[in-house]
C-alpha cells in the first residue's frame, strides 16, 4: 500500500469514527450487571465492548430519538422544505463558524466555472499531501449544509491528514432539483483539471456527497474525462428509494437520520 492509500485509510477511519459517535438508541441497564442494553423495536442491541470509553460514555448518555414523532414531519410545499433547509442551516453555520475559530486553517471562499467553492487549507501541510488536493463534497440529504456549513467535514479533513481541501458548495434542494448539484460537482472538477492532473485529487464525501461523488464518476466516463487518484465514500446515500432492509430493521438507531427526515 503506497503512502497515499495509507493516510487516506487513516483518514477514512478517522471520518467512520466520527460518524459512528452520532449512532446513539434506547438503553436499558439491567440490575445484576449493569449492562446497558439498546432497544430497536424489539430487538436487544448491547454497547459493542471493543470502542473507547469516551464514545462508550458517549452512546449511553445519549436519549433514543423518538422515531413515530420525526416521521410526522412531512413538507407539503416549497415553503416547507425552505424554511426546514434554513432552520437546519442556520444551526450548522453556527457550528462551522466556531470550528473555523478553534482548527488550525484557513478557509478561503472562491469560484470554480461559476460554482461557490471554499478552500480550506491546514495551517500545515503534510509533505506527503504538498501536491494533492481533497475535492469534498458535502452531505445533508441534497437539501442542508448550504454556505459555511458546507466545510464541516472539510475542516475535519484538512486537519487530520494536513491536506487541502476545496469544498463544493453545490446548489441544493428545493430550489435547484436534480441534476444541479451534479452539474456543480463536474463542473467544479473540470475546472481543476485545468490546473492539476486528475492523479493529484481525492474525490469524495459523506451522504448525499458520497452520493455525488459515484455519480460524477458515472458522468466522468461519459464524458470522457479521467477520474481522480483517489475515492472517499463516507457511509453514501446509494439507495434514495428506501427499499433496503436495514433502514427498516436499524431504524431508531442513528440519532440524526431518523424517520427519514433530515435533523
Amino acid at each position: 500500500m503506497n503512502t497515499m492509500n495509507k493516510k487516506l485509510l487513516l483518514g477514512k477511519i478517522i471520518l467512520c469514527s466520527l460518524l459512528i459517535s452520532g449512532c446513539v438508541t434506547n438503553q436499558e441497564s439491567t440490575q445484576e450487571t449493569g449492562e446497558i442494553i439498546w432497544y430497536i423495536a424489539e430487538r436487544p442491541v448491547p454497547v459493542p465492548e471493543d470502542i473507547s470509553t469516551g464514545l462508550r460514555d458517549y452512546i449511553t448518555n445519549t436519549v433514543q430519538p423518538d422515531v413515530k414523532a420525526a416521521s410526522q414531519f412531512k413538507p407539503g410545499t416549497i415553503m416547507e422544505w425552505r424554511d426546514k433547509k434554513n432552520s437546519a442551516n442556520a444551526r450548522r453555520i453556527g457550528k462551522a463558524r466556531e470550528l473555523m475559530k478553534v482548527l488550525p486553517v484557513n478557509v478561503t471562499l472562491s469560484q470554480i466555472n461559476g460554482v461557490n467553492v471554499r478552500y480550506v487549507v491546514p495551517h500545515e501541510i503534510d509533505e506527503r499531501h504538498k501536491n494533492h488536493l481533497f475535492v469534498e463534497i458535502h452531505g445533508g440529504a441534497f437539501l442542508v449544509n448550504g454556505g459555511d456549513a458546507s466545510i464541516l467535514e472539510s475542516m475535519l479533513i484538512a486537519t487530520r491528514l494536513k491536506i487541502p481541501v476545496v469544498s463544493i458548495d453545490y446548489r441544493t434542494l428545493p430550489e435547484f432539483p436534480f441534476p444541479a448539484a451534479l452539474n456543480d460537482v463536474v463542473s467544479v472538477y473540470r475546472g481543476l483539471l485545468t490546473e492539476r492532473p486528475a492523479h493529484s485529487m481525492i474525490l469524495g464525501g459523506t451522504s448525499a456527497g458520497g452520493n455525488l461523488a459515484l455519480a460524477s464518476l458515472l458522468k466522468f466516463k461519459e464524458i470522457g474525462i479521467p477520474f481522480p487518484g483517489a475515492l472517499y465514500l463516507g457511509t453514501p446515500w446509494s439507495d434514495l428509494t428506501k427499499t433496503g432492509d436495514t433502514q427498516y430493521t436499524n431504524e431508531g438507531l442513528d440519532r440524526l437520520l431518523v424517520g427519514n427526515n433530515t435533523n
